[in-house]
């Protein structure tokens, strides 16, 4: 009997003091798994590829994007985003967007957008499970492209992103597994 106890005693210490990261918490988001990105990389490429005042809508699909699984923006919403400080005169837009936005039945505003965050606990496992300290290694990349077609042509482009997003969370619980307990629930 003293043999399995201290067989357990060992095997509990060898799982709580190191060697644990199969055992952490990790999880793995995608925002709009339908667009085909693999990477920052795949989307700029794809951005690329768009020539402004050539390419269609009907194109993009042959460029790997289906249409149906992006975000369109009507005219209001369009010209919020496009010309979003109203002390700078709408004159101030190139004149292709001026024609567009003013020709609400036949101009169109697209939003693709995607987004790969792993998030990855790290740090003590013992500390972890008894919740006084938890961390975590969030990485991952985004893309957003802004496209604006006028009967239906792409007349212009935006491309915004991060190619590499990095963030250390740490949250000290200094009462550990007691902390954030309703008081009231201890008494019953």
């Amino acid at each position: 009997m003293a043999l399995l106890l201290r067989f357990l005693l060992l095997t509990l210490a060898a799982l709580l003091l190191g060697g644990c990261s199969a055992l952490m918490p990790r999880s793995h988001t995608v925002t709009n798994d339908t667009i085909p990105w693999k990477s920052y990389s795949d989307a700029r490429a794809f951005f690329d590829k768009i020539v402004v005042n050539e390419t269609k809508l009907e194109d993009l699909k042959g460029l790997g994007i289906d249409t149906q699984y992006v975000e369109f923006l009507a005219v209001p919403r369009l010209t919020a985003i496009l010309h979003g400080n109203p002390t700078v005169p709408f004159t101030s837009l190139p004149s292709r967007l001026q024609m567009c936005l003013s020709h609400q039945d036949s101009c169109l505003g697209l939003d693709i957008f995607k987004r790969v965050i792993d998030k990855d606990a790290v740090g003590s496992f013992a500390l972890r499970v008894t919740r006084f300290v938890e961390e975590n290694e969030i990485t991952g990349w985004h893309a957003k492209i802004l496209l604006v077609a006028h009967n239906g042509v792409i007349i212009y482009k935006h491309f915004e992103g991060a190619s590499s997003v990095t963030q250390h969370e740490k949250q000290i619980n200094p009462l550990g597994p007691l902390q954030g307990v309703n008081p009231i629930s201890i008494g019953r």
